[in-house]
């Protein structure tokens, strides 16, 4: 679209290479199944791609909006800390490249490349965020369905699945406050079988 429609060269080669490199990340993803090695070469290869695309581009139908999208990858891939860090540094080298470029960058007009530019910066900030969500609230259901069972297998036996102590003390304690507020009666009867 860019060759065709618009006429932008540059930008068409900076996709064409964003393709390759981001093919050559899931071909990288699947031979290692490096899930970390892989967030952080995504991380920085959408940041230099970033400020490529924006040094070439300019001020021109906002490609700038761009940017938005960078502290959403970086959270939701490397986590809270070297997410703000990769967030911090990208956004120095950015005012830092604005600072030096913008003197010699034209005025912008807004144009309908800058309305799609914007639009689709805002969808994918969008499918990144309802993304992480959909995987906190996956790990979340993970985290309660282990706890779950991991209850389950602090009060029984192994061996034979009946509850063990730690169950008959919970349970006592229940039953001892439920005497304390009124109920009048409570009996416990014990016994200990030894199979030999």
């Amino acid at each position: 679209m860019n060759v065709f429609v618009h006429k932008l060269f540059d930008i068409a080669l900076i996709d064409l290479i964003a393709i390759l490199i981001a093919l050559f990340l899931l071909r990288y993803f699947h031979n290692t199944n490096n899930v970390r090695k892989t967030s952080v070469l995504l991380v920085v290869f959408y940041t230099s791609l970033l400020i490529s695309y924006v040094l070439i581009s300019g001020p021109n139908d906002y490609a700038f909006s761009w940017v938005l999208i960078l502290p959403a990858i970086s959270y939701f891939l490397l986590g809270r800390n070297a997410g703000r860090l990769v967030t911090g540094i990208s956004l120095v080298l950015l005012i830092l490249s604005f600072t030096f470029f913008s003197p010699l960058w034209p005025s912008a007009d807004f144009s309908f490349i800058s309305l799609v530019n914007l639009l689709f910066a805002a969808l994918c900030i969008t499918i990144l965020i309802s993304f992480s969500e959909l995987s906190r609230a996956k790990a979340y259901d993970f985290i309660r369905l282990k706890n779950e069972e991991l209850m389950r297998l602090s009060h029984t036996d192994a061996l034979t699945g009946i509850s063990n102590r730690l169950k008959l003390d919970e349970v006592m304690l229940k039953e001892l406050a439920r005497v304390r507020r009124g109920t009048p009666h409570f009996s416990v009867i014990m016994g200990d079988l030894d199979l030999c």
